[in-house]
């Protein structure tokens, strides 16, 4: 099953598997590796999936591919629309503080992909994906895996959005922020 993604006006949507990432200019936030991932899974599912870059970097709209659609600048609003409409969601960062937008993907019940870096909230294969940084191979491997496999995809969404949902109780954020400082 797959979402309507109709107001970010992707064209001919039926049928197609929508996958979000993050764009950023710094190096670190792994841009570099979801596009490669990215354009590896464009190359075999052509038309079959839709792709979504999200982020704040002026320049990614004259620099990215024609295939993929650019969230520029949204607010939390429309970036809590934006998550509504995606199946999978890419956190490809070589190291995360909270990792917040994934979490945020979570609540929206997307299914997540993460770079290991060692977020409090990741269990890899109960409510996210998580592999290796700087691994694009990897990062194709897993969102393949989520294409094919509806209902691993379904059920990591579902434990995804318990996840979110308890990170939104201020306890258990509070002390989750708490071991995150520690841990710095």
């Amino acid at each position: 099953t797959t979402r309507s993604y109709n107001t970010l006006n992707i064209p001919d949507n039926k049928g197609k598997i929508a996958i979000g990432f993050l764009a950023h200019q710094h190096p670190s936030k792994g841009t570099k590796e979801s596009l490669d991932a990215l354009l590896a899974l464009k190359n075999k599912y052509k038309d079959q999936i839709a792709v979504v870059a999200i982020g704040e970097w002026p320049e990614f709209q004259t620099i990215k591919p024609n295939w993929i659609q650019y969230a520029y600048n949204l607010n939390r609003k429309a970036l809590a629309h934006c998550f509504g409409q995606l199946d999978i969601f890419i956190s490809s960062s070589y190291t995360e503080g909270l990792g917040r937008l994934s979490l945020e993907a979570m609540s929206a019940g997307v299914a997540v992909i993460m770079s290991d870096t060692n977020a409090e909230f990741a269990k890899n294969e109960h409510n996210c994906l998580i592999v290796p940084v700087k691994d694009s191979q990897a990062l194709a491997n897993a969102v393949d895996k989520f294409i094919v496999d509806d209902k691993l995809r379904i059920q990591i969404s579902i434990n995804g959005y318990k996840t979110a949902c308890e990170y939104a109780n201020s306890k258990v954020y509070s002390q989750a922020l708490l071991e995150a400082i520690e841990n710095l």
